[in-house]
């Protein structure tokens, strides 16, 4: 779901109306991608949201806040020489694109009045944050530098005239008649309707065009070629009320839901998405905000982790083909009774045989069938050393197969454990879920130890908290650290403990507080282990819970690796919708 054109119409409005002759009195710059203007208007503080990320770009106020870098990068601190305590003349949308341009009066070294232009370029892969000088028109600089090696058709460097990106579309306020409409509509590409609207007109998505064809009662699929003349007149009915909806700012800003999970968003209500859940809001800020955060803190907190992710699956896969090399080595020593047996038949017609025989055929007297067995030996070793050179297989077989045996053990415990974190950083929700996880690594040394200048830490991450439809609260390790804390720590011997069987999983603890728990919120529990696992989102996973006593940390074992006992088990579904009839609480 795209930030269209005409939902930055009624955007850029709502900014307008709240934000014009607003002061600059910070600014922020907490992602590389990501710039804060905090600014003061009519004794009222706001904070301003440009995103230039790849995925998610957008222009919104926000309340929520990040932490900053502790040295601030260069685009920020230009920003902050040429822009602050500047106030903001003008926000404008040109030509109806994805595009906002903030217009910033402000003093320059000589004190002199200068204005600068904030422009915000939404457009997927190619999204930027450029500061260009308002009379010369020139780019100053922007948050993403595009040279010849990137582009060849627009490059955005210092000193280079400010050009808006290439248009090859019919701005919607400059269709003003049917015969227009249906003109712009023919224009390539023209395989079909909904792509005639978005494909030919600025500011279309293909969700606002898929909602004028359903209002005028058409098929999205239907070519250009066969649209009839009274089918465009409807069309182009439709396409006038949404151009006077925006005009007048008729709007009605909603997300729609799926299972209670954002879907679409828009600020025109889009009959043909009736079927989800509608969750109307005041301002189109707040419906950006409320569907992009997740969206967006999940893709930030998938790059910070992904370097970890990469090693300790790097690890896991070498550790997966040492365990079937061991296998196979384990598989060859087996065949250490082999070499017993050809020692004893060996021994036992040592009479018959003499230095320089290449093999013997002695009857197998251990084959009930007492068949004979061809046995090869070594001509330079006396029929004594023959027999002596297979009992050392067969003895160094032996050992071999109890050295291979515990290596396998160990090398299985150790999968078992990468795995489990794995399923940590899957689960991890915020940067400080993803340093414990990293700081245990090193610990087990099984990452570098980053060097570093000792800065303020971050405040632990607590456990994920719930509460069942009976009132028990129910805590959820997001990694080891958490886990073993709420394991050995939190709970009480007689306090129930969860975890998904034979899979990965986060530790999971019902505290009772002396009360018996009814067969649902037992179930509420174990859905919270399954969905907190490797088993996220499966059917039919098995759950085991036992009471906290009966779960045993093992003397060196690695971090938030348990055995437990006298449990019982439960199936669930770790379905998401399950989860969310979970009442989600303020740690404990």
């Amino acid at each position: 779901m795209a930030l269209d054109g005409t939902l930055l119409y009624g955007l850029q409005k709502e900014l307008e109306n709240l934000l014009i002759d607003g002061k600059v009195d910070k600014i922020h710059q907490p992602e590389k991608d990501e710039i804060h203007l905090l600014i003061r208007n009519q004794k009222i503080n706001y904070r301003l949201l440009l995103s230039a990320h790849s995925n998610y770009p957008r222009v919104h106020l926000t309340t929520m806040q990040k932490t900053n870098p502790k040295k601030a990068p260069s685009f920020c601190m230009l920003l902050r020489k040429t822009l602050q305590n500047g106030r903001i003349r003008s926000i404008e949308q040109p030509f109806f694109d994805r595009v906002l341009k903030i217009t910033i009066d402000s003093y320059d070294e000589l004190n002199i009045l200068q204005p600068k232009e904030l422009i915000i370029e939404m457009m997927g892969k190619h999204s930027n944050i450029l500061l260009v000088d308002g009379e010369s028109k020139k780019i100053i600089d922007s948050i993403k530098r595009v040279g010849m090696e990137v582009s060849s058709l627009r490059q955005v460097l210092p000193g280079l005239p400010y050009e808006h990106p290439p248009l090859d579309k019919k701005s919607p306020f400059d269709i003003d008649s049917l015969s227009t409409f249906i003109e712009v509509l023919s224009q390539p590409p023209k395989d079909s309707l909904i792509k005639g609207l978005f494909g030919n007109i600025i500011g279309f998505s293909p969700l606002i065009s898929r909602e004028l064809i359903e209002r005028g009662g058409l098929d999205e699929d239907l070519p250009i070629t066969a649209v009839k003349d009274e089918d465009f007149y409807e069309l182009y009915q439709e396409y006038k009320k949404l151009l006077e909806a925006l005009r007048t700012h008729t709007l009605f800003p909603a997300v729609y839901l799926e299972h209670g999970k954002p879907k679409a968003f828009g600020i025109y209500p889009l009959t043909h998405l009736s079927v989800y859940e509608r969750k109307d809001f005041d301002r189109i800020s707040e419906v950006l905000e409320y569907y992009y955060f997740t969206k967006d803190h999940k893709e930030r907190l998938k790059q910070k982790s992904q370097d970890l992710r990469k090693t300790v699956s790097l690890k896991v896969q070498r550790l997966v083909n040492k365990y079937g090399k061991l296998e196979k080595d384990y598989k060859n020593a087996e065949n250490a009774e082999a070499h017993k047996l050809k020692g004893d038949l060996v021994t036992a017609n040592l009479h018959r045989m003499k230095k320089g025989d290449k093999e013997i055929e002695a009857q197998n007297f251990y084959d009930p069938e007492q068949k004979t067995l061809k046995i090869p030996l070594n001509i330079r070793m006396s029929p004594s050393e023959n027999a002596q050179k297979f009992y050392k297989k067969y003895s160094k077989a032996k050992n071999a197969m109890i050295e291979i045996r515990k290596q396998m053990i160990r090398t299985k415990k150790e999968i078992e454990y990468l795995q489990g974190i794995l399923s940590s950083i899957d689960h991890a929700q915020d940067l400080p879920d993803i340093e414990e996880i990293r700081e245990e690594l090193e610990e087990q040394k099984i990452v570098k130890s980053k060097k570093k200048a000792k800065k303020k830490q971050p405040a632990p991450a607590n456990p994920l908290a719930f509460e069942t439809s009976e009132g028990f609260t129910v805590l959820v390790g997001k990694n080891n650290r958490q886990n073993e804390k709420i394991t050995f720590k939190i709970a009480g011997k007689e306090d129930l403990w969860f975890h998904v069987k034979d899979q990965p999983g986060s530790h999971t603890v019902m505290l009772l507080d002396g009360r018996e728990p009814g067969e649902q919120s037992i179930l509420e529990a174990a859905t919270l282990a399954a969905y907190y696992s490797k088993g996220q989102n499966a059917t039919k996973v098995s759950v085991a819970y036992t009471q906290r006593k009966h779960v045993k940390n093992p003397k060196g074992s690695k971090p938030g690796m348990v055995i437990y006992d006298n449990f019982s088990t439960v199936l669930v579904d770790a379905l998401e919708e399950n989860i969310q009839t979970i009442k989600k609480v303020a740690h404990p």
